[in-house]
């Protein structure tokens, strides 16, 4: 199996990096049709008008909700870790590809736990989500970053309807 998509944070230090995939696709180090994409955490929502509770017509649209991708990205990864809580609790199970999980012997899950549990949100002047990712100062989540990416990832057809 091959690597066709590369997602890299667009932001702060990954600015750099679409300079360097362009110099190693010249030298033919990485596949001239692997697609590079960049998540840039401060683009409009995805799938701006879908509602944000999928089937509820009621709920908001992402457009109206989010202020950008982060806030969406951060908000659905908070949405999985609550419906794993109620799973494990209750053992309602809506649908279990929408459920995470961290395994108990991961390396460094005290720094992910941290990480993940670091963020604070509020809603800006127009009245839409916003993240913080490092409140009062804090380090960077660069772990919970990374797992925010992997389960919000960017393609191209998710910026439309």
């Amino acid at each position: 199996r091959h690597v066709t998509s590369l997602q890299y944070d667009s932001i702060g230090v990954g600015a750099g990096f679409k300079a360097e995939t362009n110099r190693l696709r010249t030298d033919k180090l990485i596949p001239s049709n692997m697609e590079i994409v960049a998540w840039a955490a401060g683009a409009s929502p995805l799938h701006p008008k879908r509602h944000i509770i999928p089937g509820d017509r009621q709920s908001p649209k992402n457009a109206d909700f989010y202020a950008n991708i982060k806030a969406q990205a951060w908000w659905n990864l908070r949405r999985r870790f609550e419906l794993t809580h109620k799973a494990v609790t209750t053992g309602i199970i809506d649908d279990p590809d929408e459920l995470i999980s961290l395994d108990g012997s991961l390396a460094m899950l005290h720094e992910i736990v941290n990480e993940l549990s670091q963020p604070t949100y509020a809603t800006n002047s127009a009245g839409k989500l916003v993240i913080n990712k490092k409140p009062d100062g804090g380090r960077s989540p660069n772990l919970a970053d990374a797992i925010v990416m992997a389960y919000w990832p960017i393609t191209k057809a998710k910026f439309m309807a």
